[in-house]
This record gives structure tokens, C-alpha cells and sequence, in this order.
């Protein structure tokens, strides 16, 4: 049908006709970046303001860090422990950003050290792991148990500085469901001092 029409224009000397052009005003081409912005913190990107100083040295406080929130999957946006699907688990030392941790209602970064299902197990006052070893406090009760399953679907969480970190040694494995997202830096095990110092406490979000 079309080069019958090309054809007809031929022998009329007319110009075949011209597709109109779609022209974006301002404000359409303004809305449309708030829109992709928009998807984009609430699906794949985020930025974070690193509190407290439980994940020394790798992350210090006051400084910005980028997360990955679709790394493990997609979350439903301003929900909590929710995802629309997930297509992977945290590794082990992966460095995640998680829901609420505190009375406060402040989130918290930690880094990964067993990914369940998974057995730690407790020898003279330290847990071991796939992470590597977390000393534990004289107090704490995980010192009388031999061995500690963590579940499928759930990970052990430690503080890089554990001297003051607030973590899974505290309030057990987590479900994955709270992650918010991995953060995206290089993220080497570091060793673990137990005699550093600072402020005690979780890496609070806004």
C-alpha cells in the first residue's frame, strides 16, 4: 500500500506528507526526570549519612555512603521487610543497610557474617564462622552455647569495631526481608578489634 502512495505523489509533483514532530514543553521534560528519579531511589538507588562509629575503620561517621537497594531484589517503596520479589541471598562480608534496629526507629549498617542455613560455632569466648571469628562479651549468653543455627533466609550480623557494635551477638540473625540494600564500595574484611573506642551504637539513617 505505501509505495502505491509514494507512486501517486510522484506524477502529482506534490511532497508526500510530513509526520507531525512530538515537541516536549519544559515542564513535561522536567516531570518526566522527576519520574525516572523518582524510580530510581525508590527501586535501585539510595544515600546514606553513616552515625556512630560501630563499623570502624571501614566506614567513619558523618560521611555518605551509595546503596544498592535492588541488589537482593525489589522492595515495595516505604514498606518495611517487604519485597515484591527476590532473585539472590547476601555473601558473606556483603556490607547491607537494614530496617530498624533500634528504639528510635533508626536503620543500621552491618556486615554479613553467615548467611543461613548455617551452623556458628562458640569455642573459648568467640564465635566462628564463615565471616571468621567475633569475640564475644564474658556477659553474653551465645558463650554457653555450643553451636548456633541460623536459619534459611536469615543472616548473623556483626559491627566491624565490635568493642561497640550493637549486632546480631545482641538481638540474633535477621530476616533478609529487613535488608534495604548492599552498600556499593569496596568492602574488605577488616580484622576486628575488640580494644577499638568510640561512640557506641548502630550507623543510624535518616
Amino acid at each position: 500500500m505505501r509505495p502505491a502512495i509514494q507512486q501517486n505523489h510522484r506524477k502529482t509533483g506534490n511532497p508526500p506528507p510530513r509526520r507531525p514532530k512530538v515537541q516536549l514543553s519544559a515542564a513535561r521534560i522536567i516531570g518526566l526526570a522527576v519520574f525516572i528519579a523518582f524510580l530510581a531511589w525508590a527501586f535501585v538507588f539510595d544515600v546514606v549519612i553513616i552515625r556512630g562509629n560501630s563499623m570502624l575503620p571501614t566506614l567513619r561517621a558523618d560521611s555518605l555512603a551509595l546503596v544498592l537497594r535492588c541488589s537482593y531484589g525489589l522492595r515495595l517503596p516505604f514498606s518495611s521487610g517487604s519485597y515484591l520479589f527476590r532473585w539472590s541471598l547476601p555473601a558473606v562480608d556483603d556490607i547491607v543497610v537494614l530496617d530498624e534496629r533500634d528504639a528510635a526507629g533508626n536503620g543500621s549498617i552491618k556486615r554479613v557474617f553467615e548467611v543461613g542455613p548455617a551452623y556458628l560455632s562458640s569455642q573459648a569466648g568467640r564465635l566462628q564462622g564463615r565471616g571468621g571469628s567475633l569475640t564475644l562479651e564474658t556477659d553474653s549468653p551465645l558463650r554457653a552455647v555450643r553451636n548456633l543455627y541460623v536459619p534459611p533466609d536469615r543472616i548473623f550480623v556483626a559491627g566491624d569495631n565490635l568493642a561497640v557494635s550493637l549486632d546480631s551477638r545482641h538481638y540474633g540473625s535477621i530476616s533478609v526481608e529487613h535488608i534495604r540494600g548492599r552498600l556499593l564500595l569496596p568492602s574488605p574484611r577488616t580484622n576486628r578489634d575488640p580494644a577499638a573506642t568510640g561512640q557506641a551504637g548502630a550507623e543510624t539513617l535518616p
